[in-house]
């Protein structure tokens, strides 16, 4: 698992795209045993997807989304508040940059509908720290 940190009122979350298969169950008791929940969302076919490890008492509801231009997990939190963590991987070589933009947008408008607090993370393989990148502009705007 190549992981990120988020860090936010409470909530303590890794994050971040996998390797891991639909039937990874010794992975799974793996992070159980150490006391973690694992919440993935795998590749169909030759691997990968993305995942959220949380605390093992944290109370969890998985959501996943499809998309052809990213992978996508949205995992409610239920305790301490009711937040919603969506974990999203685009690979690098995905090419069709104005179509992951439009179907971005629009996991961002169903987000919106939800009333949670929504916190959204992953990698995007984007430079954003490329501010003069016209497709960092287009990102951004989002």
């Amino acid at each position: 698992v190549s992981s990120q940190s988020t860090r936010s009122s409470g909530i303590n979350a890794e994050y971040g795209e996998t390797w891991m298969k639909k039937d990874d169950g010794a992975l799974c008791a793996l992070f159980k045993e150490t006391g973690f929940n694992i919440v993935s969302h795998p590749r169909v076919g030759r691997g990968g997807g993305v995942a959220l490890v949380t605390r093992k008492r944290t109370k969890t509801s998985k959501y996943c989304h499809k998309f052809k231009h990213f992978e996508c997990l949205e995992v409610l939190l239920k305790e301490p508040t009711n937040t919603r963590i969506v974990v999203v991987y685009r690979p690098g070589t995905s090419g069709q940059f104005t179509a992951f933009l439009d179907e971005l947008e629009d996991l961002f408008l169903k987000l919106a509908e939800r009333k949670e607090r929504c916190i959204i993370c992953g990698d995007f393989n984007i430079h954003v720290e490329n501010g003069l990148d016209p497709q960092v502009r287009k990102f951004n705007e989002l």
